[in-house]
């Protein structure tokens, strides 16, 4: 099925087209016996590779082969024979340069923006043209450090993969979940979508600050957002007051503005007052020793956590409110976990 590659005869500059044109045959016949068999694998690969110039290699191969299924009794479905033809044939016909660049690159290459699809093409790039194997415990390390280390984490705890397939397979997998995820809790993917997300909510605060200030009444109490009080006072203003003990409100002795009774939101009577430093703090401590007041005082409520188990409407709502940083965590921490 499909172009068999073109005849190798030796020459570097087609190294890399022949390794490819290889692979795309070898992808669309792998179910064949002849491609199944590791042995039989090998020996299709030689029969591609002729020429003067690659003759005495081809047979060396060959030898090599031989000795290692019937001499060193290397059983034909192997996959370390196939490996080890690969970094024969890599040693002999990538260039020096070449593959010394290949390794250089294997060792930096990181999984970048979520794209697991390319981070694996490009490693399995690299591994060809450096000649290791993948499935070498060394290649399969590289692998793995590449990847984000949650993700690589998941895939241990979930998969506990062991090959180069196992570990293709998992990552693809937990990263397909991870994404599922972070649409559904509407993660951001870019910078800039959450550059967008933020440039939205401070244009509603603009709007807050300016819409429709003209049909205000001029002597009316500006309560938009961050402007609660009558006027904007300066720091010398709110100095003075707070070293003479008056009210920023009503600008008067005996009270704090919290509690102002001239306040346009006069506080709940039956609410305790904010609890106050220094002297205040003292004075109410010591009331609170006196037996009679005790008595003649409700109780102040205490307000305790509802011990009420959210639905999961108010879970998904809570979740979707968070921050990108907190839904990660969720996702990696909860969601992608066997147990969740």
């Amino acid at each position: 099925m499909g172009n068999p590659p073109q005849i190798f005869n030796g020459e570097r500059e087609r190294t890399q087209l022949f390794l490819s044109q290889w692979e795309i045959y070898w992808g669309l016949n792998y179910q064949v016996d002849a491609m199944a068999q590791p042995y039989s694998q090998v020996l299709c690969f030689l029969s591609y590779i002729q020429g003067p110039e690659v003759q005495d290699w081809v047979t060396h191969e060959l030898r090599w082969l031989r000795e290692q299924v019937h001499g060193n009794h290397v059983l034909p479905n192997n996959p370390w024979l196939w490996a080890q033809m690969m970094v024969h044939f890599g040693n002999a016909f990538i260039d020096t340069m070449t593959q010394a660049k290949a390794r250089n690159e294997l060792t930096k290459l990181q999984m970048e923006g979520g794209h697991i699809n390319e981070y694996i093409a490009k490693f399995e790039q690299y591994v060809t043209m450096a000649g290791y194997s993948v499935d070498e415990p060394t290649v399969l390390e590289k692998f793995i450090k590449g990847l984000p280390t949650p993700l690589a984490w998941n895939c241990v705890e979930m998969d506990n993969p062991d090959s180069w397939d196992e570990w293709k397979e998992s990552a693809r997998k937990r990263q397909e979940v991870y994404i599922r995820w972070r649409q559904i809790l509407g993660v951001a993917d870019t910078k800039r979508e959450q550059s967008s997300s933020n440039k939205k909510d401070l244009n509603r605060w603009r709007q807050g600050f300016s819409s429709k200030r003209a049909d205000k009444d001029p002597n009316a109490m500006d309560t938009t957002p961050g402007r609660t009080h009558a006027h904007r006072m300066t720091t010398d203003e709110c100095t003075r007051l707070l070293n003479e003990g008056k009210c920023f409100n009503c600008q008067k002795k005996g009270h704090f503005s919290q509690d102002c009774p001239q306040s346009p939101s006069p506080p709940d009577r039956d609410r305790a007052p904010h609890a106050r430093k220094g002297k205040a703090r003292k004075e109410e401590s010591d009331e609170e020793g006196d037996p009679s007041d005790t008595e003649s005082m409700p109780p102040v409520p205490k307000i305790k956590a509802s011990k009420r188990k959210l639905t999961g409407e108010e879970l998904m709502v809570l979740v979707k409110d968070a921050d990108d940083e907190a839904k990660d965590y969720i996702i990696q921490n909860a969601f992608m976990k066997e147990d969740f």
